[in-house]
């Protein structure tokens, strides 16, 4: 769940890679053909590649901490927070009250290369507090030349904050 006057993860379970095999390709997946799966309130640390690999259609990740642990503390994955695959549509991260904060993780916070993806009310490359910079080693948010139709913020609860990535917070890569 999330609590009602922050929006912030109020966290039940927490998914550790690090005792995942090398070559293991995301500590939570969803396969190509998921559909409509919600990913929350969960913390998703130290995988040895991504933390969430999203597949399938109107899949989203809310209310969920990625690289950081719940009181905070960051314990990023070796590769991207969440990546969004060739085959994922309209796959959504955050929403307005389902905050999610991806953080410290060890290449692109969120790694866009989909069809229809909405990133709303979430926090990229800072800790809980929405300030203390916690950033991600790449960009904040990579959309690939591929994708289309990819939406990062929008008005009022939407509101996304992107800042103290290593490179760029949002980079577009042109095609």
């Amino acid at each position: 769940t999330c609590d009602a006057g922050t929006g912030l993860p109020d966290l039940m379970v927490i998914l550790d890679g690090s005792t995942l095999p090398a070559g293991a390709d995301g500590v939570l997946s969803t396969a190509v053909g998921a559909a409509d799966v919600a990913i929350r309130g969960v913390s998703i640390v130290s995988g040895p590649a991504a933390g969430v690999v999203r597949g399938g259609t109107d899949n989203r990740v809310d209310c969920s901490l990625i690289g950081l642990l719940p009181d905070g503390t960051p314990l990023g994955n070796s590769g991207e927070g969440i990546r969004v695959s060739p085959e994922a549509t309209g796959a959504q991260i955050g929403q307005p009250g389902f905050r999610t904060v991806v953080s410290d993780n060890g290449l692109q916070g969120i790694a866009i290369d989909a069809t229809g993806t909405k990133v709303h009310t979430t926090w990229v490359g800072v800790g809980l507090d929405g300030v203390t910079a916690m950033g991600n080693a790449l960009d904040g948010i990579r959309v690939e030349s591929t994708a289309n139709f990819v939406f990062v913020g929008g008005p009022g609860e939407q509101r996304s904050v992107i800042s103290g990535n290593a490179e760029n917070g949002v980079n577009v890569l042109g095609g």
